[in-house]
């Protein structure tokens, strides 16, 4: 019988051990899922449960063994199914589980277009690439010994350095489960040269390895120890090694003539010259001398840091080696505690690595090794612009899911550092002179709408299968399928992922085609992009979460409408219609959901008229666009009234969907005067709360910890109130405290002010207008 060390059940069977260990945290997933479905939590607060609680169960067993790919697949269901609900809550989500946008569009940073909705197999995989990076960073301990040896017994032409090599490692080859997942990870990362193969200095030459290296090809693909026996009866792997057997009088083997000849002429003749080193070591004395400048630095033999040593006593005889030296970047400790606060107070910080504190960090010297002993050079390797010293789990996380973003966001939707494009923009602005591209929601809704005209009313179908593959999780027991029809996913899925013919493996004669490492992957694009901005404002506009989330939503055009249910195959055909009785059976999408439907477009009009009230401008014309997208229609709002209007489009968006949401279930109608009602009230919430942050200190409010707010600041300062909030007294009025009197504020938005809606027939009666509220004391 097996037995359990540190929550991993060991046998001399390891798969039977590993499958008995993942399927008990399956179902304690399983479990925690269903108390936590108990609570009423939004989509954002059931994101934060599955990062915290949900995946944290699994990371730490499989960082130390991972599962099989289908043990996964099936925990992976599980959180993604218990982030995307069932039925309808208090934001709206009512997909059925099926999480949308996609997971690859979800898991971005904040400011990419995403939400940071944890992956708990890449989140895994970037906590076993950090064993491996470690491997590679100074310093030395038992555990790298080891591994070095295991890695060199099984690899013999490329030890540790296949980390960064182009060599597909399997399990048949390193026959150890634990190291196939270290090594995996931190290839999945796909680091690259920092230093261009024209640019290598001599010792980084020479430490080049002649296998599985994309620099020295043979036939447009890289050497392979089976193709070059030569170099294995030689013992000859690196390009020093290599040219130590290059004579003038004795010429080399053909085999290893043939090699020598598919190195670049650069780095044939590096490596024939003599060359001085920059840095030398003596391991007797721990010392480490700069040959330039001749300063020596004590060594620390745990982590190889370097420090000036000028008083060190040399001993006699003391025998010089060349050796690699890397610089890592440390932070520096800011003066006067932390930082000062933003006005908003809000938690804009990217959820990527930033270069904006480089000026804020200083350069630590430590020791890699002899160059003899280096087996990849960490100064050459890296991310984007940080080599292997500063690797992180964090930042490899990111990388991760952008990579993933690139490859399953086609046509330039996507771009590391630019973010995602909405899919209600559509495709990105012409050249000029070219004729204009219809909009994302045009072309949108007509994939929606063709899909609905396709099959004929009656048919037993309930929709056409769609390749949205990736939207589809299993339903938990816990999570009922709702009061409308619902189609079995789990079911559906088996039945096509069995009837898909299985992919065909490369024969050993097929060419592959393996990236340059010299070009990062993940090549960031225009950090001040519209697409980036967009994302940076929403963020830092302090949306409550139910009013983010439609938002967001609305723009990836993934809102649970039924036009959308239906093209994607939960809700048949007759149930994809507006439930409104003047519609008379009109596709329900997200223009006539939330602007043309008679219950709506009263009070999509007054919505127009308040924001040209508020800004002074003309009204905006009543295209779907301006309330969906912000703008459209030639109409943009004004610079300093930006924020109000997303405020007021977030609020009367999410009461048009809540209302929307109650009628589809309970069948009780909804008229313009209460989606106008339930705007007011919320954006007069939203004015009370921000209020509150400028005239209290939340943080010492009894029951408030402060430990919630470590790192910003809830504080509002007046000037950013009055830039939000107050444009020219038409939603609230400011008023100065006379002496050392706090400042007042005369709350003015209600139904009929600036111009109540129109009533429809059935509509009763306009409430008469509520006397202006004032808080914080009396105004004149």
């Amino acid at each position: 019988a097996p037995i359990r060390h540190l929550g991993i059940f060991l046998s001399t069977d390891p798969a039977a051990g590993h499958a008995k260990s993942f399927a008990g945290l399956l179902h304690g997933v399983r479990e925690t899922a269903a108390l936590w479905r108990q609570h009423h939590l939004s989509w954002l607060g059931r994101a934060y449960v599955a990062e915290q609680v949900l995946a944290s169960k699994v990371t730490y067993h499989a960082t130390f063994v991972p599962p099989e790919a289908s043990m996964w697949a099936r925990i992976t269901h599980v959180i993604s199914a218990f982030v995307a609900g069932s039925g309808v809550d208090g934001d709206g989500a009512g997909g059925g589980g099926i999480s949308h946008p996609a997971q690859h569009v979800c898991s971005l940073p904040w400011e990419e277009g995403g939400v940071a909705l944890v992956d708990p197999s890449i989140q895994a995989e970037c906590l076993q690439a950090k064993v491996a990076a470690r491997l590679l960073q100074p310093g030395s301990h038992p555990w790298k010994v080891l591994m070095q040896h295991r890695l060199h017994r099984a690899l013999p032409s490329l030890g540790p350095a296949v980390l960064v090599s182009g060599m597909h490692v399997t399990l048949h080859q390193l026959r150890d489960r634990r190291l196939l997942g270290y090594v995996r990870g931190f290839q999945r990362t796909q680091p690259h040269r920092l230093v261009l193969p024209d640019a290598l200095s001599a010792p980084q030459v020479l430490n080049e390895r002649l296998c599985y290296n994309r620099q020295v090809l043979a036939g447009g693909q890289p050497l392979q120890p089976r193709h070059f026996p030569a170099l294995a009866e030689a013992g000859t792997w690196t390009v020093q090694q290599l040219a130590a057997l290059v004579h003038p009088q004795q010429p080399l083997p053909p085999p290893l003539q043939l090699v020598w000849d598919c190195l670049p002429a650069d780095w044939r003749a590096t490596a024939l010259q003599p060359w001085q080193p920059e840095w030398e070591l003596c391991a007797v004395a721990g010392l480490v001398r700069q040959v330039e400048s001749g300063k020596l630095y004590s060594v620390c033999a745990a982590n190889g840091g370097m420090e000036e040593a000028p008083d060190a006593a040399l001993p006699l005889g003391a025998l010089w080696v060349p050796c690699c030296v890397g610089f890592k970047h440390l932070p520096r400790q800011r003066q006067g505690g932390g930082g000062a606060a933003s006005d908003s107070g809000s938690d804009s910080g990217s959820d990527s690595d930033s270069d904006s504190g480089a000026q804020e960090s200083r350069r630590v010297p430590l020791l890699v090794g002899p160059w003899e002993l280096v087996q990849v050079d960490p100064n050459a390797w890296g991310w984007g612009k940080k080599d292997l010293l500063a690797f992180t789990v964090k930042s490899a996380s990111v990388r991760r899911v952008q990579l993933r973003a690139l490859r399953c966001l086609p046509g330039g939707r996507y771009q590391p550092k630019s973010g995602c494009r909405p899919k209600l923009w559509g495709p990105p602005p012409p050249p000029p002179g070219s004729p204009v591209p219809p909009t994302g929601l045009v072309v949108l809704e007509t994939g929606w709408r063709h899909s609905y005209d396709t099959q004929p009313p009656g048919s037993g179908q309930r929709g056409v299968r769609r390749p949205a593959a990736e939207f589809e999780v299993g339903l938990l027991p816990c999570q009922a399928p709702g009061r409308r029809a619902r189609l079995g996913v789990w079911e559906r899925v088996s039945a096509r992922h069995a009837a898909e013919p299985q992919p065909v493996p490369p024969s050993s004669a097929t060419l592959v085609v393996l990236p340059d490492d010299t070009i990062d992957a993940a090549a960031p694009g225009d950090p001040d992009s519209a697409e980036r901005c967009l994302w940076v404002e929403m963020r830092r506009a302090d949306l409550p979460r139910e009013q983010y989330i439609v938002l967001y939503r609305i723009l990836h055009g993934s809102m649970y409408v039924g036009a959308f249910l239906h093209h994607i195959s939960v809700i048949p055909r007759q149930q994809a219609c507006c439930s409104h009785p003047a519609c008379q059976g009109e596709l329900e999408t997200l223009s006539h959901a939330f602007t043309l439907c008679p219950a709506v477009a009263p009070a999509a009009a007054w919505v127009g008229r308040v924001i040209a009230a508020v800004a002074a401008c003309p009204t905006p014309p009543p295209a779907p666009e301006v309330l969906l997208v912000g703008n459209g229609g030639g109409w943009v709002a004004p610079g300093d009234a930006h924020q109000v209007w997303l405020l007021l489009r977030g609020s009367f968006l999410h009461a048009v969907w809540q209302l929307r949401c109650r009628r589809s279930l309970t069948g009780q109608p909804f008229t313009a005067l209460a989606v106008c009602a339930a705007t007011v009230a919320s954006v007069t919430s939203t004015l009370r709360r921000d209020w509150a942050r400028v005239t209290q200190s939340l943080i010492g409010m009894s029951g408030m910890c402060p430990e919630w707010f470590r790192g910003r600041s809830p504080e509002l300062a007046l000037h950013a109130f009055r830039s939000r909030w107050a444009h020219r007294g038409v939603l609230c009025r400011v008023r100065e405290g006379e002496g050392d009197a706090q400042p007042t504020i005369q709350l003015r938005f209600t139904l009929a002010h600036p111009c109540a809606p129109s009533p429809l027939a059935s509509a009763p009666a306009v409430l008469p207008e509520p006397p202006p509220v004032q808080i914080g004391g009396p105004t004149a």
